[in-house]
């Protein structure tokens, strides 16, 4: 079983320039313990909408798909994003049978990105909304890579070939270890 977290977070919201970055955290799991894990983030430019989509499309773009179906491996996606969760799941859809409007007849917000996220996501993944800011582990992982990629300007990918761990919160703490001064 495969879980992937994703956020993407922009420092001034609403301004297209803003310092912008997404986070994810990829989790395989076997017998319920984590066998292996990578955090990767990296910095963008955008609204946060902008930057919860490109989370998205940063994790897909990171998973070996093909692969992973042919192992038949379950690929759930965690977002924090009601607009990234219900754009893959519900709206792509009618957005794409519509020419691209949106139910009130407008031009759909973000297409281009939209366009690159469908030609990636399969019907096979699963997608799921995590409340942000509320303790879920694997949010605040990726919540917290976010913070550090548009305030330090920086890329992050780490793996557990460096340190191995056994829970999403030793994770966390290694994030926080090695960025202290990310509050």
């Amino acid at each position: 079983m495969i879980r992937v977290y994703c956020d993407g977070g922009s420092l001034r919201n609403g301004e297209e320039d803003s310092p912008a970055s997404a986070g994810c955290l990829f989790l395989k799991y076997r017998n319920n313990e984590i066998v292996h894990w990578k955090v990767l983030g990296k910095q963008l430019v955008g609204s946060n909408n902008v930057a919860e989509l490109n989370a998205a499309i940063f994790a897909l773009s990171n998973l070996q798909l093909d692969q992973l179906q042919a192992r038949g491996e379950h690929v759930t996606i965690y977002s924090d994003s009601q607009y990234v969760i219900k754009g893959a799941s519900l709206w792509l859809k009618g957005w794409k049978a519509s020419g691209w409007l949106t139910a009130a007849k407008k031009p759909v917000a973000n297409k281009a990105l939209w366009e690159k996220l469908d030609s990636l996501k399969r019907g096979w993944i699963e997608w799921k909304h995590v409340d942000g800011h509320s303790g879920v582990p694997g949010n605040e992982v990726v919540d917290f890579v976010c913070r550090a990629c548009y305030r330090l300007k920086i890329q992050i990918d780490t793996r557990n070939e460096v340190s191995p761990t056994k829970s999403i919160d030793d994770i966390l703490l290694l994030m926080q270890r090695t960025y202290p001064s990310i509050k």
